[in-house]
């Protein structure tokens, strides 16, 4: 915290020149976010009349705090409405061809309650800008002078002014003394944008960085026009050309702007700055960091404000032993460092310019305040004797004033929109209003004359005048203990040797619980299941785990119909006998499962179809997927030859078939140009494995029971293909849910069927009993009662307990997903004591069940409390599952709807079910885990946890005031896209809950068109399950290789993004998972947006994401601007703008 105050204080050094060397602390990636948002022009504050002698009177003298007297207070009681006021515009004097604000500003103005522009008669003709620009964007020409809020880049005249008016200029007070006294005697109160604190807030309004960019660039511009020779290399027939090599001497704004400028002509680029943290910031753009022997750069650092300070003689001697051993090979040389209050450095000697090369070329940025070069004439182009060119513009952002004029307008239009009253001070109706809030530093800071008062310099403000030395003691003690307490690190040897340790104690512990499953039972079958299940395991995870993240949904999908062969388990159970309807309470649980599970196969074979096709690209051609049939047909015409041929085997193998086929749908979803062959394997293994479960059992030779298991299946199938129709991509997950809740159904009803059939009391059992008791007759333990053996019971026990579980917290999944519930986490008071409760008697109740025959009636009574624990268990878990696991819990329900059909195979012996239901567990184990590691949470933490319920305040990080942000307009944002070469869209939820997929989908095709390089970027649990934006996006018609997945980029790709616009995201693109270790999400992968040259949030309000956690990005401004809204409604103009200016 001291720390920061340091920096703070720092930060208030006033700054009088028009260009800054530097930005300090500014991190590459986010030099270009100033830029765009920067403006060097003057502008002027709503007149002050209404208290102008009330102030004056109680003013403190010049130069003191104003902060906390009475003046400061009488203008904090003051206020005027917007409404009730005037902008002028002036027209700049002499040479310069900028004009203060633009048209677009002009607009924005007015949107935001001023009462009328007035701009001065070819104000911006010289930028481009025509009166009738001006007047079609809602201004007047006239008497700028008589507006209430004077705009310029150069200080207005102040005899021109009238008593109370307000400016907003570029000043330099700390050189314009003559200047200051004018508009002191005037009355009026001029703020200087060029006085603006270096604070992050700030940042926005730093019209010095923006035209110092602009200078840095045109700099390298001009120094191109007049070097005669290339500054690419070139190999040609006529010979090699060498690239140039370029000198830049100070790492500011403007020195990066030029290194990033002459990097991208193809020269050599070399910088020299004193201080070494620009190091990374040079060599991030592709330039050299040029440094002084180690012995003099201890010495190194900025000055205040971020400039260069006056070094020792023996700091200098070794820079210009530097520098004149680079003018012997360079062929460009720019400078642009400067020292607050005096005369520019003097860098490149005579001697220097002397060595250089016939036809080289100087730029001095530092002209206007004396020049670094000595041969720098102020306003001149000249050649010296041994040909070099020198180059002294001091207009070189004037030389391109479209831009400049843009910059700075946005910048002087912000600035003056943060010009406000404080808040106790403005109008009870909420009308926006001018004031100057003397408590706020920014104000405090850029504010030179009030009322008579010379304000400036700023004192800072009094939390900041007196640092106490004890309170910085006992820190510093802290610190060294806490260092001196710190355990050592470990070596990579011991490191290695760790995560050997953990590898073999988890081989270890798998291969103990293999060989414990031999515990129950020695026959073969037995054991052969053991191995069927531990097979489908391994290729359950080798398929997921080659799964690109855009098609999780279809694999969700596809394996939630797969989960659909619960009803092999329900025909079990059907009656052989030729009756049409069930008739037993075990055959009505057998046609629940049946229909249930038939709607789950359907309605998710036909939404995994659908979200496939959304993949498609228009350019692809026609796949003819129909073909598939073919496959299917010719595994069942092949069983048709070999049942009429009399081998008995036939079904099995049919059954190994469905098996595969399921196995290969998982695997081919793996990329797009196999997913759909994927879902046509997944068709055909439930096709095959249904069919061969059919002929298996007694029900394929009664016409009656075939006639019954085809009516429940035709209607499970027609209700499917209704959902699989009318499911939109936004209901997916909740969708997905409710398919799962059934899947549970399914599973619960045939374990608990499965037990009544074979406990051999008529009014439970049925005809099917008989196959229920064969199966059961493999095992070495019967009892008398039941007719199953341990295996059995212990597996119909977790197929019920499971199905339970999946039910009932898919049904809260599917509540907290449709709005029914809250999304932030529900449970009860000492949840964990009620939780485990339940699992005890749940582990009680299947203990009881399994160790002997219990009997009808209290197996029954078991199951229905191990049951009913679980489907409590479900249901709390679930509610207690907030924020943003919503993802995690929909792939743990996908895999326990896995593991419960996997309890069927053993409880029936069928390697079909075994197969199946492993593939499915297994791989939604995996995903579970990949998208734990996605958010840095652990698996237990998401299950018996609840996160979601911890929120921060919205108060800054050291306990200051409310933190600010600041909000920009589609107007601006198309601005900016404009100027951009490569933009990145982060969608998230927002986005899809607005609809804005399309419009965005749109946005992306004219910029494309534009030549500009567009990609999406997804957060692999972005979204309310994993790759639900994905399948949002496909269906706007976005091709899938123009959307990229988190990992697809790294730190340096972002560092090329120009604009990142983010839209409707919260969580996964929040810093404070890097940078807070006490965040709830500390150490969650997040898409590190802050690290592109801009960013813009599109969210409807700054409210918290589904996590219920603050996002700091959105309170840096000199990153981050908010465009706050509907994300349908802006996507919709924002794509009305970039079709306009295109």
């Amino acid at each position: 915290m001291l720390s920061r105050a340091h920096a703070r204080l720092a930060a208030r050094v006033p700054t009088s020149f028009a260009r800054r060397s530097s930005v300090p602390g500014l991190k590459p990636a986010r030099l270009a976010a100033w830029l765009p948002n920067s403006a060097v022009l003057a502008s002027s504050t709503p007149p002050l009349r209404p208290f102008a002698a009330e102030a004056a009177a109680a003013a403190p003298a010049a130069g003191a705090a104003a902060s906390t007297g009475p003046a400061a207070e009488a203008a904090a009681k003051t206020y005027r409405p917007r409404a009730q006021l005037a902008v002028g515009i002036l027209r700049e004097k002499g040479e310069d061809k900028r004009v203060a604000m633009t048209p677009e500003n002009v607009k924005m103005l007015l949107s935001k309650g001023f009462g009328s522009v007035v701009v001065e008669s070819g104000a911006g003709s010289k930028a481009g800008y025509s009166d009738a620009m001006y007047v079609e964007a809602g201004a007047t020409v006239g008497d700028a002078y008589a507006a209430d809020i004077v705009a310029g880049i150069g200080a207005p005249n102040p005899k021109s002014l009238r008593k109370g008016t307000a400016t907003i200029s570029m000043v330099r007070p700390g050189s314009n003394k003559e200047l200051v006294k004018a508009f002191q005697d005037a009355g009026v109160a001029s703020l200087a944008l060029d006085c603006v604190p270096r604070i992050s807030r700030a940042q926005v309004f730093d019209v010095l960085s923006s035209q110092a960019n602009i200078a840095g660039y045109r700099a390298v511009i001009e120094a191109a026009e007049h070097l005669p020779r290339f500054f690419s290399g070139q190999v040609t027939a006529a010979g090699r050309v060498p690239p140039a090599k370029v000198l830049v001497i100070g790492g500011g704004v403007a020195g990066l702007a030029a290194v990033q400028t002459a990097k991208n002509l193809g020269a050599i680029v070399r910088c020299f700055d004193t201080r070494p943290e620009v190091r990374e910031q040079v060599e991030s753009l592709g330039g050299e960091f040029l440094e002084l022997p180690p012995e003099v750069m201890a010495e190194a650092g900025g000055g205040g404000g971020g400039y260069a300070k006056e070094m020792s003689k023996a700091f200098l001697d070794a820079e210009m032993a530097l520098f004149a051993k680079q003018a012997r090979e360079v062929d460009v040389v720019i400078t642009t460092a400067l020292i607050p209050g005096k005369k520019a450095p003097q860098l490149i000697l005579a001697e220097h310019v002397a060595a250089l090369k016939r036809g080289s070329v100087t730029v001095d940025l530092a002209a206007e305040a004396g020049g670094n070069i000595a041969t720098t004439q102020p306003g001149k182009v000249i050649t010296t004797d041994n040909g070099v060119t020198c180059i002294g513009y001091t207009d070189l952002p004037s030389r391109m004033a479209p831009q400049s004029s843009t910059l700075f307008g946005n910048n002087a239009t912000k600035f003056l929109l943060s010009l406000e009253p404080p808040k106790a001070s403005r109008p009870a109706d909420g009308a926006a209003a001018f004031g100057l809030n003397l408590d706020d530093e920014v104000t405090r800071g850029a504010l030179v004359t009030l009322d008579g008062q010379v304000m400036w310099p700023a004192p800072p403000p009094p939390s900041m005048q007196k640092v106490d030395a004890a309170a910085m003691g006992s820190a510093g003690k802290k610190e060294e203990e806490e260092e001196k307490n710190k355990p050592a690190p470990k070596t990579p040897e011991e490191l290695a040797k760790a995560k050997t340790m953990r590898r073999a104690l988890g081989i270890a512990g798998g291969a103990s619980a293999i060989v414990a499953m031999g515990m129950g039972g020695v026959d073969t079958e037995f054991q052969s299941s053991i191995a069927v299940l531990a097979l489908s395991v391994g290729l359950g995870v080798w398929a997921v785990r080659n799964v690109a993240h855009s098609l999780h949904t279809p694999l969700i999908s596809a394996t939630n119909a797969l989960s659909g062969f619960t009803a092999v388990g329900g025909l079990h159970l059907l009656a052989a006998d030729g009756s049409l309807v069930p008739v037993t309470a075990a055959q009505w649980l057998g046609a629940i499962s049946v229909l249930v599970s038939t709607t789950n196969i359907v309605g998710g074979s036909m939404v995994t179809h659908r979200m496939l096709e959304m993949f498609k690209r228009p350019t692809d051609p026609n796949e003819h997927n129909n073909l598939y049939a073919i496959p299917g047909a010719a595994a069942v015409g092949t069983y048709g030859l070999a049942a009429a041929a009399g081998f008995p085997g036939a079904a099995g193998t049919l059954g190994l078939v469905g098996a595969l086929s399921s196995i290969g749908a998982i695997a081919g979803l793996s990329s797009q140009d196999t997913a759909r062959m994927g879902n046509a394997l997944a068709v055909i293994g439930l096709g095959t494995g249904t069919l061969a479960a059919i002929v298996s059992l007694p029900i394929a030779g009664s016409a009656g029971a075939l006639m019954q298991a085809g009516g429940l299946m035709g209607a499970g199938g027609a209700a499917g293909a209704v959902l699989g129709r009318t499911i939109s991509p936004m209901q997916l997950p909740q969708s997905v849910a409710a398919m799962h809740a059934l899947v549970g159904v399914a599973a619960a009803a045939t374990s608990v069927g499965t037990f009544l059939a074979a406990s051999g009391d008529p009014a439970m059992a049925s005809a099917a009993a008989d196959v229920v008791a064969e199966a059961a007759r493999t095992a070495t333990e019967h009892t008398a009662g039941s007719g199953l053996g341990t295996v059995e019971r212990v597996s119909v026990f977790l197929g019920a307990w499971i199905g339970a579980i999946t039910a009932t917290g898919s049904v809260a999944a599917f509540a907290k997903l449709q709005g029914l519930v809250s999304s932030a986490s529900i449970t009860l008071p000492k949840r964990d004591l009620i939780n485990g409760s339940a699992a005890l008697l749940s582990l009680g109740a299947m203990g009881a069940f399994a160790a002997g025959d219990p009997g009808t009636a209290a197996g029954l009574a078991m199951l229905a409390a191990g049951t009913g624990a679980a489907g409590f268990l479900g249901g709390h878990i679930g509610m207690g599952v907030g924020g943003a696991d919503a993802p995690v819990l929909l792939t743990v329900l996908n895999s326990y709807s896995g593991w419960a059909l996997c309890a069927e195979g053993f409880a029936l012996h069928s390697p079909l079910l075994l197969t199946v239901g492993a593939l499915i567990g297994s791989s939604g184990g995996f995903l579970s885990l990949h998208m734990c590691e996605a958010m840095n949470r652990s698996l237990p933490a998401v299950i018996l946890g609840g996160w979601g319920t911890k929120t921060q305040s919205a108060k800054a990080i050291d306990g200051e005031e409310e933190r600010e942000h600041v909000e920009t307009s589609v107007v601006e944002t198309s601005q900016l896209i404009r100027d951009a070469r490569r933009v990145a869209i982060v969608p998230g939820y927002g986005l899809a809950v607005a609809q804005a997929q399309h419009a965005m989908a749109q946005v992306h095709k004219e910029l494309k068109a534009q030549g500009k390089h567009v990609k999406f970027v997804i957060h692999p649990v972005a979204g309310r399950m994993p790759g639900q934006l994905n399948v949002l996006l496909a269906e706007a018609g976005v091709p899938y290789d123009d959307v990229l997945d988190m990992e697809d980029l790294d730190d340096e790709d972002w560092k090329d993004i120009d604009v990142s616009i983010v839209m409707g995201a919260n969580d996964t693109v929040n810093p404070a998972a890097e940078e807070d270790p006490d965040s709830p999400i500390a150490g969650m992968p997040v898409i590190p947006v802050w690290k592109a040259g801009r960013v813009i949030v599109v969210k409807r309000s700054m409210g918290q994401g589904y996590s219920a956690v603050d996002n700091p990005l959105f309170f840096r401004p000199d990153v981050c601007s908010m465009l706050l809204g509907d994300a349908s409604k802006v996507a919709t103009e924002l794509l009305e703008q970039v079709r306009e200016r295109a």
